[in-house]
């Protein structure tokens, strides 16, 4: 017999697991299955914005249902990546409490699976906007250009930089960067290439211990006015620091680069993360062809 929907979760009967107790729960669980510190904030943070609408406040989250997150989801209009964000979020915490049995089915399980947007290729700098960028930058301050040199030759992400520790982070030995403060807290080892290497004995005067004694924050802005400067546009949001992380990735794969040595260079989880910067560059689908051998095949029709 088919079943309706109904406006509510069903809870076991003598459940009496308040919120706190139940986010506490969830979240021990988020760590030790491994979820990301960066996802977990967030899916926590989705949790309390659920529990924030009128409709749920003060309510015990093993009351709420299906009307009740499909009236929250509702309530993002324009934003479709963080309505995807707060989708998982209700998906992870209400699968967790089914299969913890405080509940007897999963609210959520009448949610469509999530689809983001299509991912547009990520800006990048090509050489002649590069030489331009730090030539503008030096023209203001050198230290500005040798630190756009280090993020670019490097592959690393505004907060990766400013965080190295000289002392403790580079080998020039074994010419490595080690990375502590990578995102989701994985660290990596980056090998220096001559001009990585260059860009940071340049930097290291204005050592205080950090490579950078500047807020990622200014690292961004010193990127945005550089670009300003030389007369690149921020159409394709090209006035970011992460521009020039985008630009070596894509770079090293258009160098023909294997994408598993670029994905552990920017320290991607995923291959196909990486494998995103790939071909971006105007004219490389009409290169491609023309390595077609197409006179062997002519010449056999003609035969």
């Amino acid at each position: 017999m088919a079943h309706c929907a109904v406006a509510h979760a069903e809870p076991i009967i003598g459940t009496t697991v308040d919120n706190s107790e139940l986010q506490g729960e969830w979240g021990d669980w988020m760590e030790a299955q491994g979820y990301a510190e960066r996802t977990q904030e967030l899916y926590t943070y989705a949790i309390q914005k659920f529990l924030s609408r009128k409709f749920t406040r003060g309510r015990n989250l093993l009351e709420l249902g299906e009307t009740q997150i499909v009236a929250h989801l509702s309530l993002f209009k324009v934003k479709a990546h963080s309505k995807a964000m707060h989708r998982r979020g209700l998906r992870c915490f209400y699968r967790w409490a089914t299969r913890r049995g405080y509940l007897e089915r999963d609210p959520t399980a009448i949610l469509d699976r999530p689809r983001l947007p299509r991912r547009k290729p990520p800006a990048y700098f090509t050489r002649e906007e590069l030489s331009r960028l730090v030539v503008a930058a030096a023209r203001r301050d050198e230290k500005r250009a040798w630190a756009i040199l280090a993020c670019y030759g490097l592959g690393l992400r505004r907060s990766e930089l400013v965080h190295i520790c000289p002392e403790t982070d580079i080998d020039w030995t074994q010419r490595l960067v080690h990375i502590r403060h990578a995102k989701g807290d994985k660290d990596r080892d980056v090998p220096m290439g001559e001009l990585a290497e260059t860009a940071l004995r340049e930097l290291l005067p204005y050592s205080n211990g950090h490579l950078l004694p500047i807020q990622p924050s200014t690292l961004n802005e010193w990127v945005k006015q550089a670009a300003r400067d030389c007369g690149i546009a921020d159409g394709a949001k090209k006035q970011r620091a992460h521009t020039l992380r985008s630009s070596f990735a894509t770079d090293l794969l258009r160098s023909g680069v294997n994408p598993a040595v670029v994905q552990r260079l920017l320290g991607h989880e995923s291959l196909a993360t990486t494998t995103v910067y790939a071909g971006v560059y105007p004219g490389d689908g009409a290169a491609a062809v023309m390595l077609l051998d197409e006179t062997r095949l002519v010449q056999a029709v003609r035969r």
